[in-house]
């Protein structure tokens, strides 16, 4: 919401305070910047769990990877095949990453997840 103010408006997030700290605990925060890339691919006619992406992503990006989320599904009206694209934040503690590094971490995932899951990438 936006408050008033006399030197002009103020932008307030109303959040627990219970919920930041408990955040907090569980993570520390970084001051440097995330990158993000997405991946698509094609899902296996049977035989796939989003589970096994999930670990595959944390296996290869280790500490790098801070986050992995499903933003997309889609199915295609002839050939009744299935779409994922999933959206990957890599972030270092310390520094900030470079694309070349994290080029290289998400091409390594790309190949397991065609190699290990039996996906046919959309990349």
């Amino acid at each position: 919401m936006w408050v008033p103010q006399k030197s002009g408006c103020k932008y307030v997030r109303q959040m627990s305070l219970l919920t930041f700290l408990l955040a907090s605990e569980r993570m520390p925060l970084s001051k440097y910047p995330a990158v993000i890339n997405d991946i698509s691919f094609w899902l296996p006619s049977e035989n796939y769990a989003e589970n096994d992406f999930y670990d595959l992503v944390r296996t290869i990006g280790g500490d790098l990877v801070e986050k992995v989320d499903l933003i997309d599904k889609f199915e295609h009206p002839k050939t009744c095949k299935t779409s994922h694209c999933y959206r990957i934040m890599y972030r270092h503690m310390e520094r900030t990453l470079s694309q070349r590094e994290v080029r290289h971490v998400h091409q390594a995932v790309q190949e397991a997840a065609v190699q290990q899951l039996g996906v046919e990438g959309r990349f």
